[in-house]
């Protein structure tokens, strides 16, 4: 907010020395600048909103009950080579599809092995395991982002919402717990 803030001043002082420069056209900067102006303030206004929306659907989807679930094996489970980690990738997106109440976090931990085989698999195998279990780059950057939010945010977690809310607003949400940070941080529902 502050950068749309420095740039609108930035701007102003622009169009003034312009007016000052070329008297004959003031007017039209004057009406150039108040277009400007309504478009950042219009895009401050939407930011706004879909920040409230997200915080509003985070807070009310928030479950601390434990779902039951046969797939409570697949959080702790490893792979030791690339066969597995597909098998156990395609696992985890069976049981995202099976249990919608855990998706965040089998998502998340989806985004923990992605990281983890970013990190230690050379980037042709890393490709190679990429298209075999069908994930846009873009989408696993984005179960990456969403395994460190959730780390960082563990209450993040209870949350029962669909994975859709999260697409592209991981910076949102990040702000989100930010502002709250005692509350996400800490799992006790006394918190």
């Amino acid at each position: 907010m502050a950068n749309v803030e420095e740039m609108l001043f930035e701007v102003r002082q622009n169009f003034s020395s312009l007016s000052e420069k070329y008297p004959r056209i003031k007017k039209n900067l004057a009406k150039c600048y108040k277009s400007i102006e309504a478009g950042y303030s219009r895009e401050i206004s939407d930011q706004d909103d879909a920040k409230e929306k997200i915080k509003k659907l985070l807070m009310e989807s928030m479950d601390m009950t434990h779902v039951e679930t046969t797939y409570d094996d697949l959080i702790s489970e490893t792979a030791s080579n690339e066969k597995d980690l597909i098998k156990l990738l395609k696992t985890l997106s069976e049981a995202i599809r099976t249990y919608t109440k855990k998706t965040t976090l089998l998502r998340a931990r989806q985004g923990k092995l992605l990281k983890d085989a970013k990190t230690f698999l050379t980037k042709e195998m890393y490709k190679s395991v990429q298209e075999e279990i069908e994930f846009t780059t873009r989408y696993c950057n984005f179960l990456i982002s969403l395994h460190d939010l959730l780390e960082e945010y563990p209450r993040l977690c209870y949350c029962a919402v669909p994975i859709k809310p999260f697409m592209g607003k991981i910076k949102i949400i990040k702000e989100i717990c930010e502002e709250q940070c005692i509350y996400w941080k800490h799992v006790s529902s006394g918190v």
